[in-house]
């Protein structure tokens, strides 16, 4: 199923309404008003996983929730907009704070919107820390406001982030609806969620690395041809999928990967959701388990230089870690 540009952009519409509170799911038959109702869902929802009540304005402020990182993983889109409001310009961010990923909307001229803008055009992966009263709309949208903006040191890449990491224990669990967003920019457009995970490529098909369970996932993934690089098969990934075909994974960015970095991937994977659970740090054991899974499967990964490029500081803010878990399908 593929939504054409024109049902994309009255997509867009309903979705903002939904998360402004001006309207409830429409009565939509199929599988796009069985999303739109477990979207309008989610708003309530996600604003309960961060113990926070939703006020009647339809959003919360980052003067509540507090700072919070982001990383954009898809090029800035510009809207025209109306004469009212000016152009708005918008680009999907990973927040390692919330453990997610969100839609930023930059509008018209305001000042920290206009900052962001400048930047991301001159850095398109720039990681930013977002303090003060910027807007939080349940469960996807943030608009910056009025907060103070600085880069984020160190940058970190796609391959980096956290709560984007998944391995074949796991991949086969669809994303939940407030995990979709609206994306141009992409591929082709569409309602995406996006996830990294590590790549095999066995008698041309591309499987996903296992994690602790051993197994593979049924997903499948598709890689442009300008990805795709004939004496390269095993690589790290950015991918996404969409609500009607949540099996199926398009590849937008991938890097080759050494037998040490997918361990390293599969170890910051394994403590991310330690992380979620409020749990201690992946322990040596469950690392022997992830090394014994691959070596299973073929590859023969050093534990010692995998945990030393292992990402395992911890990033998402405590009272967001229940909101992290329910959106990552976990809670």
């Amino acid at each position: 199923m593929k939504l054409s540009v024109t049902q994309l952009r009255e997509f867009s519409k309903i979705l903002t309404r939904i998360e402004d509170g001006r309207i409830d799911a429409p009565r939509v038959p199929g599988p796009v008003g069985t999303y739109l109702r477990q979207y309008a869902g989610a708003r309530n929802i996600a604003a309960q996983r961060m113990a926070l009540e939703l006020p009647e304005r339809g959003w919360l402020s980052g003067e509540t929730l507090g700072p919070i990182e982001l990383m954009p993983i898809t090029p800035l889109e510009l809207n025209l907009g109306s004469g009212v409001i000016g152009s708005v310009t918008s680009t999907l961010v990973v927040s390692e704070t919330l453990g997610t990923t969100l839609r930023v909307a930059l509008w018209g001229s305001a000042l920290t919107a206009g900052r962001l803008v400048r930047l991301w055009r001159r850095q398109p992966d720039a990681p930013i820390h977002l303090e003060g009263p910027y807007r939080w709309y349940p469960p996807a949208r943030i608009t910056p406001g009025e907060a103070a903006t600085s880069k984020h040191e160190p940058q970190p890449t796609w391959c980096d982030v956290r709560c984007l990491k998944y391995t074949g224990d796991d991949i086969g669990r669809g994303p939940i609806a407030a995990a979709y967003h609206l994306d141009w920019s992409s591929g082709q457009p569409g309602i995406k969620s996006f996830r990294t995970v590590a790549l095999r490529r066995i008698e041309r098909q591309w499987t996903v690395a296992p994690g602790l369970m051993g197994r593979s996932g049924k997903a499948t993934f598709s890689i442009p041809k300008e990805l795709d690089d004939a004496h390269v098969n095993q690589i790290l990934v950015l991918a996404y999928t969409e609500p009607w075909t949540p099996d199926h994974w398009m590849i937008v960015d991938a890097k080759p990967a050494s037998d040490d970095e997918v361990l390293a991937h599969n170890i910051a994977w394994a403590d991310h959701l330690r992380e979620l659970r409020g749990d201690p740090p992946v322990t040596g054991a469950e690392i022997r388990g992830l090394g014994l899974r691959l070596r299973e499967d073929g590859l023969a990964p050093s534990i010692d230089v995998a945990v030393t490029g292992t990402p395992l500081d911890r990033h998402v803010a405590a009272g967001a870690r229940p909101f992290a878990a329910w959106i990552r399908g976990v809670a």
